[in-house]
C-alpha cells in the first residue's frame, strides 16, 4: 500500500472514530474508505493480465481463479479492518484527548491491514507467475511495469 494511501486511509478512520458512533454499515461509507479499501488488482485487470502475459484459454482460467481467490480475501481481511475499527470507538471516545495516542491506536491495524494487503497482492502475483511458461516469464518483468503503468498513472492526474 503506498504512504498516500495509508494517509488517506488513517485520515478517514480518525474522522470516523472521532464523530458519534454510526452504525457498522455506514462506517466505510462515513470514514470515505471505499476507495482506500478496494483491493489493487480488479476484475478489470483480467484482460491486463491476459494480454500482457500472452495467456492461452487454460492460463486465463486459472488467473481468473487465483483472482477469484484474491478478491474473496481481499474482502474477508477488509470487513475484520472494519469490525476492528468499530471496536476502537469506545477506545478512542476514552483517550480522545491525547492526540498521540489516539494516532499510534488508530495506525497500528492500519499498518496491519497494510501489511495484509500488501502480502496478499505478492502472493496472487506468485501464484501467476507459477503457471507461467518459460517464454512469459522472460515477460515478466516487463508486464509488471505496463500493469504498474496501468493501475497508477491514471490515478496520479
Amino acid at each position: 500500500m503506498t504512504l498516500s494511501r495509508l494517509s488517506v486511509l488513517a485520515a478517514s478512520a480518525i474522522a470516523a472514530l472521532a464523530c458519534t458512533a454510526p452504525a457498522p454499515a455506514q462506517f466505510g461509507e462515513a470514514a470515505g474508505l471505499g476507495q482506500v479499501m478496494t483491493p489493487y488488482y480488479l476484475r478489470r485487470d483480467l484482460p491486463i493480465f491476459a494480454n500482457g502475459l500472452r495467456l492461452d484459454d487454460g492460463q486465463a482460467a486459472i488467473v481468473e481463479s487465483l483472482f477469484w481467490d484474491y478478491e474473496d480475501a481481499h474482502e474477508a481481511s477488509k470487513n475484520r479492518m472494519l469490525t476492528r475499527f468499530n471496536d476502537l470507538q469506545a477506545e478512542i471516545q476514552n483517550i480522545q484527548n491525547d492526540r498521540d495516542r489516539v494516532l499510534e491506536v488508530v495506525f497500528e491495524p492500519i499498518q496491519e491491514q497494510a501489511d495484509d494487503w500488501d502480502r496478499l497482492n505478492e502472493q496472487f502475483l506468485q501464484s501467476v507467475q507459477a503457471i507461467l511458461s518459460s517464454d512469459q516469464l522472460e515477460r515478466w518483468d516487463s508486464f509488471l511495469r505496463q500493469i504498474r503503468r496501468e493501475k497508477e498513472l491514471p490515478s496520479s492526474k
